[in-house]
């Protein structure tokens, strides 16, 4: 079986770039939930992560394929043994393919991570979030008694 992202770079780079994409977007996402912010904006931010929870289940699948690919091209390239009379340009190239490979891999399941600990934050965070709003309501309700 050969990897459709080896054989291809114009999607294997596109693949990256979306993959670094979605990073930068989960760690923006993940800072600003965990800054400490007024409680009206923090709602506002919990609300705008649950419409997108969704997708953000979709994302946590495809980069995990992309990290279960990724995983196999890594080992597949480890796998593979350069023989020591080998010339200069062979071993190059076959470190520079192993180099790739887990950079791809690392910046997958880092991604991966990131998203699946951006969703638990934000389901805890918009628990935070009720429990305030009902002790307001209780605080409210103890000052009219």
């Amino acid at each position: 079986r050969r990897s459709f992202t080896t054989h291809n770079p114009i999607m294997s780079t596109l693949h990256l770039y979306a993959v670094f994409a979605v990073l930068a977007f989960e760690i923006a996402l993940l800072a600003i939930l965990l800054l400490p912010l007024p409680a009206a904006l923090q709602k506002l931010v919990v609300g705008l992560i649950y419409q997108l929870r969704y997708g953000l289940y979709l994302v946590v699948v495809a980069v995990g394929f992309y990290t279960a690919e990724t995983t196999w091209e890594m080992n597949r390239l480890g796998e593979k043994e350069i023989s020591p009379h080998a010339d200069m340009a062979t071993v190059s190239t076959h470190h520079s393919r192993n180099f790739r490979a887990q950079r791809n891999f690392y910046l997958a399941s880092f991604t991966f991570v990131i998203a699946v600990v951006l969703l638990r934050v934000s389901a805890i965070v918009q628990r935070n979030v009720e429990l305030k709003g009902q002790l307001e309501l209780v605080k409210g309700v103890r000052k009219e008694q």
